[in-house]
């Protein structure tokens, strides 16, 4: 997959609902230039004008215009794609998304014990149920 996303100049993503699109963590960890549209979850992993550029869905006249700003001007797409790619290794690294859904998985567990009154030992395990 790197070896294609380094060939290309500019990544376009034009969902019209997305989640966490793994696609579009793959061409910011390639330092691609990123056009993609603003919806679910782009907005958070691609800063507008900072990581790549972000249009409204449906919208084919911004996203034209956004393609041909970066493919006009290659050193805004370097630097949007640099830009990408350090926000992926310090944001969105395996590690650190295990740990951080680890720790969400932890406080919401107690948060339920502390709601509901239980002891971790009163919770039945799952093959119990």
């Amino acid at each position: 997959v790197g070896r294609i996303l380094s060939a290309i100049d500019v990544f376009v993503l034009p969902s019209l609902s997305e989640a966490a699109s793994l696609t579009l963590l793959e061409a910011m960890a390639s330092e691609c230039a990123i056009v993609a549209t603003r919806v679910g979850g782009n907005p958070e992993l691609v800063r507008d004008g900072v990581d790549g550029l972000l249009t409204p869905r449906r919208d084919a006249h911004a996203m034209a215009d956004a393609i041909s700003s970066l493919l006009a001007d290659p050193e805004l797409g370097r630097k949007l794609g640099a830009s990408a790619r350090e926000r992926v290794l310090a944001k969105f690294r395996q590690e650190q998304t295990v740990s951080r859904f680890a720790e969400l998985y932890r406080e919401l567990g107690n948060s339920q014990r502390v709601r509901t009154g239980q002891q971790h030992s009163e919770v039945p395990p799952c093959a119990n149920r």
